[in-house]
């Protein structure tokens, strides 16, 4: 095997680590290990230098572009459940306390509680104000 595919493997085990720990560090050291492949594809550098080649390449990816991926990640941007269900209203099918109840919303039926310790009545709107696991927590409509 020549040393360029070695580097490739390397790359690929890195992205692999990476998908199972996503801290987006191991996700930079593959993208320097890729480039060091396509490096050592063109140019014969002893083993030291390549490994100081692919230190020199690691850190300003780490530095400058690991910040900017978190960002990303981070962004207050909702999807999934929170941007389809936080702050719409749903109809009470069973009567919600701290520990029981339903609710009605899209056409779904969920489990649901609250957490001031108030009970809703079968009947009453309620809106959707965060989650724990699949049971929705709500609160009367207006409050």
């Amino acid at each position: 095997m020549e040393v360029w595919q070695l580097w490739g493997v390397f790359a690929v085990i890195l992205f692999v680590i990476e998908m199972f720990t996503p801290a987006l560090f191991f996700l930079n050291l593959a993208l320097a290990a890729v480039a060091m492949a396509i490096i050592a594809y063109f140019v014969q550098l002893s083993g030291a230098w390549q490994v100081t080649l692919f230190a020199v390449l690691s850190v300003p990816l780490l530095v400058f572009l690991r910040p900017f991926l978190l960002n990303l990640r981070d962004s207050k941007d909702t999807t999934g459940l929170e941007a389809t269900y936080y702050g719409k209203e749903a109809k009470v099918t069973e009567k919600i306390t701290d520990n029981s109840g339903r609710i009605t919303i899209f056409g779904e039926a969920w489990d649901a509680r609250t957490n001031d310790g108030i009970e809703i009545e079968a009947g009453e709107t309620v809106v959707i104000k965060n989650r724990k696991d699949l049971t929705m927590i709500v609160s009367k409509k207006g409050e």
